[in-house]
């Protein structure tokens, strides 16, 4: 299975269905469009601009609600339980990659205010809609890479199992 690494907290947006579409500069690869694909938590906070941009980042909204609510850490809790509740380093969930749209094409003001906030739509770009998306229900330790990397999906699937034996016993 392919995968591609987002930063947080975009992975963790895409996890739990408030991010339907990832931007990038670049157009993603025909063959993978129709794709399930996995999403990885990168490791790294630079696109962010660090830990201080990641804080600033989640202070402001839509994200700060958005995110409180979609991990179920309370809307009311401190900045610092939301950054410590976004898994780094690890496969958050899978998505079936649609058809890239040039932003140019996309009209904004059909754009949610929220998936706009969680998005660059300026010219020259590609959205890329992410559906069907599924949160495993455990994050799983990978190391990540730029553009697509393999992810065997055994191991996607073995990581589904696992947790469902879990909660058999």
């Amino acid at each position: 299975m392919k995968a591609i690494t987002l930063t947080q907290p975009f992975a963790t947006l895409v996890a739990i269905g408030a991010k339907r579409m990832e931007t990038r500069s670049w157009h993603p690869p025909d063959r993978f469009v129709g794709e399930r694909i996995a999403i990885h938590a990168g490791k790294g906070l630079g696109p962010v601009g660090g830990m201080r941009g990641l804080r600033r980042l989640i202070g402001r909204e839509p994200f700060h609600c958005t995110l409180a609510q979609g991990l179920g850490v309370g809307e009311m809790r401190p900045i610092i339980d939301i950054i410590d509740a976004l898994p780094r380093g690890a496969i958050v969930a899978t998505a079936m990659l649609g058809p890239p749209l040039h932003t140019a094409s996309i009209n904004l003001d059909y754009l949610s205010a929220q998936e706009d906030a969680f998005g660059d739509f300026t010219g020259g770009r590609f959205a890329w809609p992410l559906r069907d998306v599924l949160a495993l229900p455990k994050p799983l330790e990978w190391s990540g890479s730029q553009g697509f990397f393999n992810v065997p999906q055994s191991v996607i699937y073995d990581s589904l199992e696992k947790e469902r034996e879990l909660w058999a016993k």
